[in-house]
């Protein structure tokens, strides 16, 4: 998904922070809980150009069918945002 299709997430949300160290994703909300704690197995390339980058774009929905994500982002049924990324570990 082009993420240029969404006015406003190619910066980062004041707040958020994620660390990906080898296959563990922790990803902290405003006032630091943690919004997402678990794993992310995603190849070494996918972590080189996130490390690159040093953001990462994440949603969560309660489908996992991409193609009705904008839907669900514009009727407030799922929450998309960029988040600032601290890689450790892994390639």
């Amino acid at each position: 998904m082009e993420t240029s299709d969404y006015a406003g997430w190619e910066a980062p949300c004041p707040g958020w922070e994620a660390t990906l160290n080898g296959e563990h994703f922790l990803v902290r909300q405003p006032g630091g809980g943690a919004w997402y704690d678990g794993t992310l197995p995603v190849d070494d390339a996918w972590r080189a150009a996130a490390r690159a980058a040093g953001q990462v774009f994440h949603f969560t929905a309660a489908t996992l069918d991409v193609r009705t994500i904008t839907e669900q982002v514009a009727s407030g049924q799922a929450l998309a945002l960029t988040t600032t990324l601290t890689s450790r570990g892994g390639a």
